[in-house]
């Protein structure tokens, strides 16, 4: 993840009334850091991208916040710890790009109008890829 903030699409779809607190503590005796985050993602199966856009917004937001944590202590690096309500299941794409790091595309299915379509086999609809 680059230290430039992560730009989420300006669409309606993505605007949602969803938080997220990341906040900084460090041991009194030792000087090690922790960063804690928790959130509340999308709560509607058929707007995993929505879930998907707010993982990655957090994601970024989270090592840009740990990148900009003074170097008091250089022994310690900061581990994070990421909890709250992620409406998502094991089987999901957030999950999954939590635990891997990787974000796997779903097949493009091509129509004869050209128009690019994204087949969501778990939800069994075509969705307009954008």
């Amino acid at each position: 993840l680059s230290r430039a903030a992560y730009s989420m699409a300006s669409d309606a779809k993505y605007m949602r009334d969803n938080v997220a607190v990341v906040c900084a503590l460090r041991h009194r005796r030792t000087g090690a850091v922790v960063v804690v985050a928790s959130c509340h993602l999308y709560w509607n199966p058929g707007f995993e991208d929505v879930k998907l856009h707010q993982t990655m917004y957090l994601l970024h937001s989270v090592v840009n916040f740990t990148r900009s944590l003074p170097d008091s202590d250089s022994r310690f690096s900061p581990s994070v710890i990421l909890a709250g309500d992620l409406n998502s299941t094991p089987d999901s794409h957030v999950y999954k790009l939590l635990t891997t790091g990787i974000l796997e595309r779903e097949p493009v299915v091509r129509c004869p109008n050209e128009v690019r379509l994204l087949f969501d086999e778990q939800l069994a609809k075509v969705c307009r890829w954008v």
